[in-house]
């Protein structure tokens, strides 16, 4: 009896795994925020040539890079992090995931140049 729930719930959550939801920085929601995320990251490499440096805070983006930042809302969450003595940022964005995922979060390093995105249940 043991052995039958435990083989129940590991197909449970393999199934809930693969077959839910979608993985992390996928779909429409995750479009629409790498959509919006796309002129602020090329704003912040066109302040960077110009400045030697990345702002310290993405306000300084608007209105001579960048017309205006990306809003919350409509399932998306935004946020900048500079760290000066690196001289690197991350651009993040945060979205309720589908299926057992939860929260999904996909950050964007300048450093590495890459997105990488996981979910948080």
């Amino acid at each position: 009896m043991f052995g039958k729930l435990i083989l129940i719930t590991i197909l449970t959550f393999t199934f809930i795994a693969n077959k839910c939801g979608e993985k992390a920085g996928e779909g429409e929601v995750a479009k629409r925020g790498y959509a919006a995320s796309q002129p602020v990251l090329e704003a912040l490499e066109k302040y960077n040539r110009e400045a030697g440096k990345y702002p310290d805070t993405w306000v300084k983006l608007v209105p001579q890079y960048l017309k205006e930042l990306p809003k919350d809302g409509n399932d998306l969450h935004y946020s900048y992090l500079y760290n000066e003595s690196k001289n690197v940022y991350t651009l993040e964005f945060s979205y309720d995931g589908s299926g057992i995922i939860g929260i999904t979060e996909c950050t964007y390093r300048s450093n590495t140049k890459a997105w990488s995105c996981n979910g948080k249940v």
